[in-house]
């Protein structure tokens, strides 16, 4: 394969954003078969391979890091640097193992610094945030959509209506729920806790890797180095250090921890200890979406206009009349455990691709399951999402999704020109 590249192309890598198609497949294919020193540890490739890595757990639920499990690291250049305790415990080793090498010789010093004065520039970013921004996204487009004083919108159960299936053709194009939101291009390794940035340098620009890492006289014995200590090197950012997960080096800073129970956590109990499930909380993530919508609804469309008929003749007039706010009785009135269960079903089925016909049937099965509660220990509600997710788990869905950006506006409008006006 490399010997399509000629000299320059291996030496003067040109890769970057902005290519034309054929220069880009060109560029990729360069960096992926010939610029990547090939003697090496396996590196992590999260562009071909692994995309979801640390993203899923061993049986494909989606996953997010327990907030009680970050350490700072000290070997940051600036304060409030986080990571998983262990994650943090394996860079601070590797570091000063990297500075003691130049310091005696092993390490040339005059290659660069970033990777023998290691310090992290970039760590855990709070993946959380850019889905509340999200969710607000689609409320937005919601919002201006419907017509300011519809009187179809008076209170809470006729506003559910209209926005659960807003929401419901949304999932088409882009995931609502938190489970499927894990899986898109906008969620990062640096969401999962796991990966290390010691560089802050541009991901598109292939130059960049090649002249200050890859050639680097140092580059081989910092890739070494990061395995001995339990990281992979990413192929596509060789400034990314990612936990080597379940690795003998990755396991003697994992062990050190304990589980709830003060058990020292191991390979079966690491995703109970160091991660949440994301479908035990999409319910209430939905629950909470719609209230918070109503009440910011209401809040910029107090009024709705109500039309009164004379009587025996069509004439009417028109009033304004409020909205009813939401209070906790009515909340749980509108927003019943059916209304949910069903709901979150049809947004997995639909975000999943529809995988399977069942779908009615399956709502019925629902009822039974949160009834019964087969897994005593959890509610009702709790087996649902349970149960949902067993069966869309094993669909991985989020390459038809687009990048969650400034793009995703866009799409909503387009969207919303394909949805009848009013009466959604």
């Amino acid at each position: 394969m490399a010997q399509i590249f000629n000299v320059d192309d291996l030496t003067n890598p040109q890769g970057k954003n902005g290519l034309s198609s054929f220069a880009a497949y060109y560029q990729k294919l360069l960096y992926k078969e010939a610029i990547y020193p090939p003697n090496l540890w396996d590196p992590l490739d999260t562009w071909y391979d692994k995309q979801y890595y640390g993203r899923v757990d061993a049986v494909q639920n989606s996953i997010f890091p327990n907030p009680n499990k970050f350490k700072a690291i000290s070997s940051a250049a600036k304060p409030n640097i986080l990571a998983l305790n262990f994650v943090a415990d394996a860079f601070e080793a590797l570091s000063r193992h990297m500075e003691n090498a130049a310091l005696i010789g092993v390490c040339v010093t005059d290659g660069n610094k970033t990777l023998t004065k290691m310090k992290a520039h970039r760590a855990y970013e709070d993946p959380f945030g850019p889905y509340g921004n999200f969710l607000n996204t689609a409320f937005e487009s919601f919002n201006n959509k419907m017509p300011r004083y519809t009187p179809e919108i008076r209170d809470l159960p006729s506003f559910t209506e209209h926005f659960t299936r807003y929401l419901k053709e949304v999932s088409k194009y882009v995931p609502i729920t938190l489970s499927n939101y894990l899986l898109t291009g906008t969620v990062s390794l640096f969401n999962t806790g796991l990966c290390i940035a010691i560089d802050n340098a541009p991901f598109d620009d292939d130059n960049y890797k090649y002249d200050k890492y890859l050639s680097d006289p140092n580059y081989d014995f910092y890739v070494r180095a990061a395995k001995a200590f339990g990281f992979l090197v990413d192929k596509d950012a060789p400034w990314l250090l990612v936990a080597d997960l379940f690795s003998d080096a990755a396991m003697a800073y994992i062990t050190t921890y304990k589980d709830q129970s003060g058990v020292n956590v191991d390979v079966k109990s690491f995703f109970d200890v160091y991660y949440t499930r994301a479908y035990t909380v999409d319910i209430e993530i939905l629950r909470m979406c719609i209230i918070n919508s109503y009440n910011s609804y209401i809040e910029r469309n107090p009024y709705y206009q109500k039309r009164t008929f004379a009587e025996h003749c069509d004439k009417y007039s028109v009033t304004n009349a409020l909205r009813v706010p939401p209070d906790p009785y009515g909340t749980t009135i509108t927003l019943t455990p059916k209304l949910l269960s069903n709901l979150y079903l049809e947004l997995r089925s639909t975000e999943a691709e529809n995988p399977v016909d069942n779908i009615e049937t399956l709502k019925n099965t629902l009822s039974s399951v949160y009834f019964v509660a087969p897994q005593p220990e959890l509610s009702g509600i709790d087996n649902v999402a349970f149960h949902v997710n067993k069966i869309f788990r094993n669909y991985i869905y989020s390459v038809n999704y687009p990048h969650l950006n400034t793009k995703f506006l866009n799409l909503l409008k387009e969207l919303d020109n394909k949805l009848p006006r009013g009466t959604l």
